[in-house]
């Protein structure tokens, strides 16, 4: 199973959004069970597509758990999805934004 860890990396990367939720994750070990076609996956990236393909910290806080994303769950996610390619993570204003085919300019 994956683990993520700022205090093990040593790096300020996982950094949790405002009530906890957190997009921005460092990983380490194996892969887990959240491939990017898998539904929970598939209906995190509908969520952020639906904001505009972005999303912010506080709106994390309040949109993803309406869904029932837990905030394991979601690091795990974005970690797949910024692992892929599929998403870029501006840590400096907590903004995750998706590149996924749904999002493409």
């Amino acid at each position: 199973m994956r683990t993520l860890s700022c205090e093990r990396s040593g790096l300020a990367a996982l950094a949790p959004f405002s009530s906890g939720l957190c997009l921005c994750c460092i990983l380490t070990g194996p892969a887990n069970a959240h491939p990017l076609n898998d539904p929970r996956t598939e209906l995190f990236v509908a969520v952020i597509v639906q904001a505009g393909c972005e999303m912010t910290d506080s709106v994390a806080d309040v949109e993803l758990p309406k869904y029932g994303f837990t905030k394991a769950e979601t690091r795990d996610i974005v970690g797949d999805l910024l692992l892929a390619g599929q998403a870029v993570l501006d840590r400096t204003n907590g903004l995750l934004t998706l590149k996924t085919r749904e999002c493409a300019e």
